[in-house]
């Protein structure tokens, strides 16, 4: 009896860290990767603004969504 409460504990445990690796693999991570890459971009977006003689934070969408877009493949969310 006392081997088979182990099993199906071991069971249990191993099925909640498949869960879990699941979850941070398809959700967390992706969702983290596209906050990071929309920050990064806008972030790029203003300093060629800048460059090019834009003021209080303004910057061109084309430029916000290139670098955008790059960074996504750059990270492997976008092939």
């Amino acid at each position: 009896m006392k081997k088979q409460l182990k099993i199906i504990i071991s069971i249990v445990i191993g099925v909640i860290v498949i869960l879990g690796l699941i979850f941070y693999w398809y959700s967390y991570r992706p969702s983290s990767i596209i906050s990071e890459c929309s920050f990064e971009a806008k972030d790029k977006a203003i300093e060629k603004g800048k460059d090019n003689g834009a003021s209080d934070g303004k910057f061109n969408a084309d430029d916000r969504n290139t670098y955008y877009e790059w960074c996504l493949q750059e990270k492997g969310l976008v092939k």
